[in-house]
């Protein structure tokens, strides 16, 4: 019997013949002699067609013993069927694994996974295509020797790969491993590989079988968290975690090298202002602007962390082997840095101007609690604030004392808003040539204690820096409104106007005006009765922002009123352009008179004809005699405010 494929009708391809012996008694050596009996017999089975053939000679089987011919035929029919069926289920079984294996490989190449084999015996590595692309390695030069692969491992990850494949081989296990190579162009890229070994069937390990992969994605998505966790998002600086690992490196270092080192705690003078009046986004700038400064003023290894809003700080290692050598070298990096804050800062098109006040801690290896001495610079931070801003102040420990009575005063004011604990005052300016009231000034007095009573005056700067001085003077404004739309006045000596008190910073609010017109709209007044005071130096820091504020108010029917002036700079040129109904002298004008009567009487007349040029209406506080009020008199300045206007007016 012969069994072909005849799937393809130009070939004929045999796949099974038996011998002739098996269809006969006796062995046929010459079939010449005989005749021949052919049956055929096709058949298809999935996707070929077979054809089976079955010959026998006449004269043996065929003639003496049909019945076992006919047997013997349909047996090896029998038998060809299960032939085929066996041929056609491996085929099908090669094809799937041919189609797996396609399947496979595009798998790999769109992961980008390559395969790698390691001969044990000759050590001779046998990379795919996608390995030898991953690992930038020549198809056509690649020899596969170990020699090659190490060449382009990192230097600091060599010594690890050796390692782990010996172990692998040793103790015939699977393993995992990650490891960085060097591009052509000394570029750092991440490996990672997964080996088995292969042994053979006695036991022994012949090679080892793998697959790798780049892994920069994942590497670099996870030092982007790490980044993240451990620096601040805005400027890219260290966070306060990451400070805190510097610092404790910093104090393992000061015991090492028996040295000191400085901690530095900035604060941005003002910030609030600058976030207040040009927004959220030009105040991220300004801190960005601000970070990048401080780099250029210290060394590159010294750590500039961000910990918070306006706040940074500077930690800088080994500064000197003795206190008064750190605290010198130290002094020359803080003016370094001070002095750095003198150019302006370009924001949105705008020149702005940012000081900062800086805290300073010098400690040994005998300061080991992080926080402690974040908390000595942070003292000393308060101490420069309290002196001016712009200052910086070293650290000692009656600074400790300082602070908590300022962390429990602003936290007392806090209180105080919330609870409403403020009363309002009123004092009047009296015109001195016709003894009639000019203006009442309301005022605002705070009860800290029962016996203890506080004018706005005394915690202004506090409320400034806190950010609370919004929230008290929207309360001042409710409460003068009330007052002006309650026309409670005495009719003999009713008065020309009411005048408030107003910062900077309330003007420049973002929801001033808006809260003005919520006011207006609630109380029923006359608007040319409430007069705005605003101070002469914060109108000089922020003039250009102030001014049309200050013009919007003019328009709308308010008066204006220069406060402390004689404080601070004076510009007439730029004070001429402003709708100005009076201005009021500084608080310490009346003792300047006092004092330069005695010696320079020159000076006051000065200030007063500067006074009278922007305006004819001079307001002078704190008179508390006839003679101070004489001798304002014989200056031309009859609006008087103090302890002699309660004397004029009985």
């Amino acid at each position: 019997m012969t069994i072909y494929d005849v799937s393809n009708p130009s070939e004929k391809e045999v796949l099974f013949k038996s011998s002739n012996t098996a269809l006969s008694h006796h062995n046929v050596s010459d079939l010449n002699n005989h005749s021949v009996y052919k049956i055929e017999k096709t058949m298809e089975l999935g996707n070929r067609k077979w054809l089976f053939t079955f010959t026998a000679v006449s004269g043996t089987l065929l003639e003496s013993q049909q019945y076992a011919f006919y047997l013997i035929y349909i047996l090896m029919i029998l038998f060809g069927f299960l032939l085929v069926f066996y041929i056609e289920k491996k085929n099908k079984i090669n094809l799937f694994l041919q189609k797996s294996e396609f399947e496979l490989k595009l798998a790999l190449d769109s992961g980008q996974m390559g395969t790698w084999k390691i001969d044990l015996d000759t050590k001779i590595r046998t990379y795919d295509d996608t390995t030898l692309k991953l690992l930038g390695l020549d198809k056509n030069t690649f020899k596969g020797t170990e020699a090659e692969v190490l060449s382009i491992v990192h230097p600091e990850d060599k010594s690890n790969l050796i390692k782990v494949i010996k172990q692998s081989k040793d103790f015939k296990t699977k393993f995992f491993i990650e490891y960085r190579i060097l591009g052509k162009d000394n570029s750092i890229h991440h490996i990672s590989s997964h080996g088995k070994v292969l042994e053979n069937d006695k036991g022994k390990a012949i090679a080892i079988y793998g697959v790798l992969w780049n892994d920069d994605f994942r590497k670099n998505a996870e030092e982007k968290i790490k980044n993240m966790a451990l620096t601040d998002s805005l400027t890219g600086l260290p966070n306060r975690r990451m400070l805190n690992e510097r610092l404790k490196r910093c104090i393992a270092i000061n015991t090492r090298l028996n040295c000191y080192s400085t901690l530095m705690f900035i604060d941005l003078d003002r910030f609030k202002d600058t976030n207040d009046i040009l927004g959220h986004d030009a105040g991220d700038e300004l801190l960005i602007k601000v970070s990048n400064r401080l780099k250029s003023s210290v060394r590159s290894v010294d750590t500039i962390a961000r910990i918070g809003g306006d706040e940074f700080i500077i930690l800088i290692e080994n500064v000197g082997k003795t206190i008064i050598d750190s605290t010198n070298n130290t002094k020359i990096i803080a003016e370094h840095i001070k002095s750095s804050f003198n150019e302006v800062f370009i924001i949105d098109g705008k020149e702005i101007f940012s000081t900062c006040s800086i805290g300073i801690t010098v400690f040994s290896k005998d300061k080991t609690n992080t926080e402690e001495i974040i908390k000595e610079a942070d003292f000393a931070m308060y101490e420069s604030k309290s002196l001016g801003r712009n200052e910086f102040r070293f650290y000692d420990v009656s600074m400790q004392n300082a602070v908590k009575k300022i962390s429990e005063f602003e936290l007392d004011l806090q209180n105080a808003i919330s609870k409403n604990k403020f009363n309002i005052i009123i004092q009047p300016a009296v015109d001195t040539l016709n003894n009639s009231i000019y203006l009442f000034e309301i005022g605002l007095i705070w009860q800290r204690q029962p016996t203890v009573h506080l004018y706005l005056k005394d915690f202004y700067d506090t409320a400034v820096q806190t950010g609370s001085i919004y929230e008290i003077q929207k309360w001042l404004l409710k409460e003068t409104f009330t007052l002006l739309s309650n026309n409670l006045r005495d009719d003999k000596n009713k008065p020309h106007l009411y005048a408030i008190m107003i910062s900077s910073r309330s003007l420049l609010h973002p929801k001033f005006l808006e809260y003005l017109d919520e006011l207006s709209l609630n109380h029923v007044i006359d608007k040319s009765k409430l007069a705005f005071l605003i101070s002469n130096d914060e109108l000089h820091e922020k003039f250009e922002d102030l001014s049309r504020v200050i013009n919007i108010l003019n328009n709308e029917g308010f008066k204006i009123i220069l406060d402390n002036f004689g404080q601070g700079l004076i510009s007439v040129k730029l004070i001429n352009d402003l709708p100005l109904l009076a201005i009021k002298m500084a608080d310490n004008f009346i003792n300047y008179i006092n004092e330069m009567e005695q010696t320079n009487k020159t000076i006051i007349p000065l200030i007063i004809q500067l006074a009278h040029l922007i305006s004819t209406n001079i307001i002078v506080s704190n008179v508390n005699t006839s003679n101070e009020a004489d001798t304002l008199k014989s200056y031309h300045c009859n609006i008087i405010q103090g302890d002699y206007t309660t004397l004029l007016r009985k």
